[in-house]
């Protein structure tokens, strides 16, 4: 949870709703950054970066992080079954 995002937004007197429009993207989007369900592209991170007037690669260090220990974990799995024969092309 980037519940720093939530506070950024909120101390410029924002709305979700509004700073999505000023994104360039939906709420849900916006929600889900927030809540760290989804991780902003690197540009998405930049341009949010410079509305909040932040540095982006505050986003790295948590979701970024996580998503690709997640991805790296799932790809050996997919080619540990691969391997032992499991999955089929």
């Amino acid at each position: 949870m980037r519940i720093w995002l939530k506070e950024l937004r909120n101390g410029k007197h924002l709305s979700q709703v509004e700073l999505a429009k000023e994104l360039g993207i939906a709420p849900t989007t916006l929600s889900g950054y927030e809540l760290g369900t989804r991780d902003p592209s690197v540009d998405q991170a930049k341009v949010m970066a410079e509305k909040l007037n932040i540095d982006w690669t505050i986003f790295l260090k948590q979701g970024y992080a996580k998503s690709v220990i997640q991805r790296r974990l799932l790809n050996d799995h997919i080619a540990r079954e691969n391997d032992n024969g499991k999955i089929h092309h």
